[in-house]
């Protein structure tokens, strides 16, 4: 509780929501160079910090929960190749909030030992999962809009084939998230409380590593920021022509099916639309809630000028765009609820077996 207390007194000069990258560990040395400022903390610049800060835990516990239920009811479905990559994308997603969640925690419980141990890796596998995340939502739009342009009312791929790409994904996120390893050091630093030592998790000083770091930089920013937002953007074309019930129906006019029947073909037609639905839903939140974080993250690094880098007004908003980007993880649930029927039915099924 004291440790804590300390942190909560350390954190009442600028609160910020996720560590700086430079120096992972809050404490005083990490946030001199936000408390060295001139400017001064406007009233709405602090209520509008502690909203952040206590909203933030609550959107990753609800981010947790809602990924959770959506593992348990996509893993008793498998008919299509969507639902592989939407049980990919909750797996990933869990995993990410509960690496942030490790990342981050000693914001809200005070330094310790251990999890400044914990936060090495911490960095690595949210930024794993975190890579993993855009990818799969750019492949399932991807596959999603060839789909439904296509002149063929199969999917691209099927099931096991989709289940083969999010491994894939995995992987290579991986090994794109490995470099942190290096990347960050555990120093011992001198007294934080009064005669005792401490760790700190900072930025490796070793002049290769340093040589290295703005090309691995360059490479996290283009699989992130400069790949992603065109590819998302310029498919939302495709996918909102392909909702249009005349184009999807022109694709059923090439294969012959094996029911015949209006009816049956009506309700294929609506669980396509539905699920090209979903998919422009996830893209246009990426693009509204966490692209403008990435953005921004970037501009502070270019126009620290333009940026108001590291003064109360930066702090602020960069809290604000904080608490947007792992808002858009809470809403998974809510959507594959409403725009996917298979999931909704199997859904209220799993909750009435429970009662």
């Amino acid at each position: 509780m004291d440790g804590a207390f300390r942190a909560a007194k350390q954190r009442d000069k600028m609160l910020i929501l996720l560590p700086p990258r430079e120096c992972i560990t809050p404490h005083q040395l990490c946030y001199s160079f936000h408390e060295n400022t001139t400017n001064t903390m406007e009233h709405w610049m602090e209520v509008s910090n502690y909203v952040c800060y206590v909203a933030l835990p609550i959107i990753l516990v609800f981010c947790l929960l809602g990924n959770i239920v959506n593992i348990a009811v996509l893993s008793k479905q498998f008919r299509t190749s969507m639902d592989t990559y939407l049980l990919g994308l909750s797996i990933a997603s869990v995993l990410f909030v509960v690496s942030t969640i490790v990342y981050n925690v000693q914001h809200y419980v005070g330094y310790t030992d251990y999890f400044v141990w914990v936060q090495k890796y911490a960095v690595i596998s949210r930024d794993w999962f975190w890579f993993a995340t855009i990818w799969l939502l750019i492949l399932m739009s991807l596959e999603r809009s060839i789909t439904v342009t296509s002149r063929k009312a199969q999917s691209l791929c099927s099931p096991t084939q989709a289940a083969i790409v999010v491994i894939l994904v995995y992987i290579i996120g991986f090994i794109s998230a490995l470099p942190r390893y290096w990347e960050y050091e555990v120093v011992q630093q001198g007294s934080l409380y009064h005669e005792q030592t401490f760790i700190t998790l900072k930025k490796s000083t070793d002049e290769k590593i340093r040589e290295y770091r703005a090309i691995y930089y360059w490479y996290i920013t283009s699989i992130t920021i400069f790949l992603p937002t065109p590819l998302l953007f310029f498919m939302l074309f495709p996918l909102c022509y392909g909702t249009r019930q005349t184009v999807i129906s022109r694709n059923y006019l090439f294969i012959k099916h094996s029911a015949s029947t209006a009816l049956i073909l009506n309700r294929r037609l609506k669980e396509e639309i539905a699920l090209t639905k979903l998919a422009i839903v996830m893209v246009v939140l990426y693009l509204m809630l966490v692209a403008p974080f990435l953005f921004f993250d970037l501009l502070s690094h270019f126009a620290t000028g333009l940026m108001q880098t590291g003064t109360p007004y930066f702090v602020a908003l960069y809290n604000i765009f904080t608490v947007c980007f792992h808002s858009y993880y809470m809403w998974h649930q809510q959507i594959f609820f409403c725009c996917n029927k298979q999931y909704r039915l199997q859904f209220l099924a799993s909750c009435c077996c429970c009662c």
